[in-house]
C-alpha cells in the first residue's frame, strides 16, 4: 500500500510493508475456528488497484461550506507549531510514580 500526499509544500509518500502474503479464509476453515475459540477477529481487506491515488473529494464542497471555510479560515488553518504553555496542567498524578500493582486482575478490594 502506498499513500502520497504533501505537506509544507513537499510530496510526501508514506510505503506499507507487508511482511506476510494475505491470504483467504474458507468459510469451514472459519466454522472451525469459531468452535475452538471464543472470540475470532476478522479483517476484510479491500485491495484496490496498486497503481490508485486519491485524488481528494470527488464532488465540489457546497457554495455555504466554501464560504463559511473561508469566514472562519484563521480558526480552519493547519497548526505550525505546538500550543502554548497553560497555567493549568491536566497531567494525572501517579501514586507512587506508577509502581506495578502486584495484584489478579479483578481481585481488587471493594
Amino acid at each position: 500500500m502506498e499513500m502520497e500526499f504533501q505537506q509544507d509544500g513537499r510530496v510526501v509518500r508514506l510505503k506499507g510493508i507487508r511482511s506476510k502474503p494475505l491470504s483467504w479464509i474458507d468459510p469451514r476453515e472459519c466454522s472451525k475456528v469459531l468452535k475452538g475459540t471464543n472470540s475470532l477477529y476478522i479483517v476484510f481487506l479491500w485491495i484496490l488497484n496498486a497503481q490508485m491515488k486519491f485524488k481528494g473529494r470527488s464532488e465540489p464542497l457546497p457554495r455555504k461550506m466554501k464560504l463559511l471555510l473561508q469566514e472562519f479560515r484563521d480558526v480552519f488553518e493547519e497548526p505550525t507549531e505546538l500550543p502554548p504553555k497553560r497555567g493549568q496542567d491536566h497531567r494525572i498524578a501517579l501514586v507512587n510514580e506508577g509502581a506495578v500493582i502486584k495484584m489478579k486482575p479483578y481481585r481488587y478490594p471493594s
